[in-house]
């Protein structure tokens, strides 16, 4: 116990001193990162799970990365950085996209958009606090679409750091697909939180129906499932 407790203060100690090293450089970056043009090469979007000794923990998260190639002077081939950008920045940019991109002089590969600074990146990746929640079918401008099943995770913790984590008495499942929403035009990452066995049969592949709200298709929704954990974990 007293082992423990000694280790805590220094394990703070230490996220404190990286934080402030990050922001830092990020401040840094801001007043003498060079700017120069570049190009959207390629598009992720993710919904971090991160393993643990107890299962699966929700991070309750996007990230939302571009894939930018640039030329800086003195380069004989294409720099290509992978730079987070928030999701109003993801779903205005395409592949071929030309963006205005910061760099570093003394070293090329780190790079952001030209229009992120330290305060827009520390909103982009703020904490919050866990919670359980789900999403409401839509009840407005209701669309449909068919697509596959990308990744299924049973989830049993939700949170983003180690010292803000919530254990779920019953955990759910979180059933991600990719679709081209009318609405948008690009492929966007949806995904819906469901009581485990619900929605049939379901696996890596299968076509499902979803329902979602043209101005919010993320939250897409799938038929015929049902999610009572969110009311279940609230009561224990």
């Amino acid at each position: 116990m007293g082992r423990r407790g000694s280790a805590l203060p220094v394990f703070i100690l230490m996220v404190g001193l990286g934080s402030f090293f990050a922001i830092g450089s990020s401040l840094y970056f801001d007043k003498y990162g060079d700017v120069i043009q570049g190009e959207v090469f390629m598009k992720t979007e993710d919904i971090p799970t991160s393993p643990g000794s107890l299962g699966c923990i929700d991070m309750q998260r996007r990230v939302f990365t571009v894939t930018a190639s640039y030329h800086p002077p003195g380069e004989v081939i294409p720099i290509f950085a992978d730079i987070q950008v928030s999701q109003r920045d993801y779903d205005r940019l395409r592949v071929h996209s030309r963006i205005l991109i910061r760099y570093l002089e003394l070293r090329h590969s780190i790079a952001r958009l030209a229009n992120q600074t330290t305060a827009t990146w520390l909103t982009d990746v703020g904490l919050k606090s866990p919670s359980v929640t789900s999403q409401e079918t839509p009840l407005a401008d209701v669309m449909t679409s068919f697509p596959a099943i990308a990744r299924i995770t049973r989830i049993n913790l939700v949170g983003q750091s180690c010292l803000w984590r919530l254990k779920l008495k019953f955990p759910y499942q979180r059933v991600e697909y990719t679709f081209i929403p009318s609405s948008l035009g690009d492929v966007v990452l949806a995904a819906d939180k469901i009581d485990p066995g619900s929605g049939g049969k379901l696996s890596v592949g299968t076509l499902v129906k979803i329902l979602y709200n043209g101005m919010q298709p993320r939250g897409a929704t799938l038929v015929d499932a049902t999610r009572m954990f969110v009311d279940r974990n609230k009561t224990w």
